[in-house]
């Protein structure tokens, strides 16, 4: 599988993850902040809501526990993307406070 830009998330309740079988030169895998969190869980409950799937329903059912089960797939250039674009957003608040 690829990837094309973006973040994925794996539920890996397991905690079975194989790091071999990602390239690891292309992303970084990550614990998904609070704000990663509530994006999920509110992408899990429209899933539930259109599929009545009963996956995401325990895991909405046990979110405490089975947010901790995900890990963020972060590919390396667009993590540079978004970095630069925070850099940028914060020089130009600097600029329009000094104007």
């Amino acid at each position: 599988a690829g990837m094309s830009g973006g973040i994925a998330y794996i539920y890996n309740p397991k905690n079975e993850l194989d790091h071999h079988h990602f390239n690891m030169e292309m992303i970084e895998l990550e614990d998904p902040s609070e704000e990663n969190k509530n994006e999920l869980k509110q992408l899990i409950s429209n899933h539930y809501k259109f599929t009545q799937s009963n996956v995401a329903k325990e895991i909405l059912e046990n979110w405490e526990a089975a947010s901790k089960q995900f890990i963020k797939v972060m590919p390396t250039e667009f993590k540079k993307a978004l970095q630069k674009i925070e850099e940028e957003k914060k020089n130009n608040n600097k600029e329009l406070k000094t104007a």
